[in-house]
């Protein structure tokens, strides 16, 4: 689904309820709205469906240490899911084979004096912020003049939709999003606002049902104040 489809069903669906009564809000401001929702409901717990994998996310350079992510990076890559939960889905790419980097936190990473200038193949990595906020990758050891890549999946942190974007997977075709935005439209306590809330809620526990069953264990999603008033209708 693209967003465009999903902005013309809510402006739609604003048009049916009210019989023309309320106007939905410009475009601009749907899409702002609509962005902002599917950050809160990625934030709510680690969905499959909002995880990108990129590779090559950085092609390695001989003796250069750090590297610049994409601007929606966040704290590290996603955890791999077939071990103790210690690694982190960050690869090195050395033309057919393929290889984890072990994570260390910033202050283990410059601690172990990895910011010596030895050249070799990097089996190392943290994630540390530039001035302007930009994360970087830092590697150890410093790549050497083999031809190497690094891969690796992460869950986004910002999601600045465009209407010939294609929304992301969301299960039940995005419907939470469409409910969070209608409730954004109609004045708060009036039977479509409460309407929109009540559907907003049965569609994140859906999605959390669905996540917790995925992976055979419960999840408990980050309740904020966003959601607070949604829960508060059951």
């Amino acid at each position: 689904m693209k967003v465009s489809e999903i902005l013309d069903d809510i402006e739609q669906t604003v048009e049916d309820r009210t019989s023309g009564r309320i106007k939905a809000p410009d475009r601009f401001v749907l899409r702002d709205w609509l962005s902002r929702e599917l950050k809160r409901v990625v934030a709510m717990a680690d969905w499959d469906w909002a995880v990108v994998y990129l590779s090559p996310l950085i092609v390695l350079q001989a003796s250069k240490r750090a590297y610049l992510l994409p601007e929606n990076f966040g704290s590290n890559f996603i955890r791999w899911g077939a071990d103790e939960g210690d690694k982190y889905l960050c690869r090195l790419i050395d033309g057919t084979t393929e290889a984890f980097l072990d994570y260390e936190s910033p202050a283990a990473f410059f601690g172990n004096n990895h910011s010596e200038t030895t050249t070799g193949r990097p089996n190392k990595y943290t994630v540390t912020s530039r001035p302007d906020g930009r994360r970087e990758l830092q590697v150890f050891p410093l790549p050497d003049t083999t031809a190497r890549t690094i891969a690796g999946a992460y869950i986004p942190t910002d999601w600045s939709l465009e209407d010939s974007d294609q929304m992301p997977a969301v299960p039940g075709n995005s419907a939470v999003l469409k409910f969070a935005v209608l409730r954004r439209i109609y004045k708060a306590g009036s039977p479509e606002y409460l309407d929109a809330v009540a559907e907003q809620g049965k569609e994140e526990v859906k999605l959390l049902d669905e996540a917790a069953r995925s992976r055979k264990a419960q999840i408990v999603p980050n309740i904020g104040p966003g959601l607070a008033n949604t829960w508060d209708c059951y």
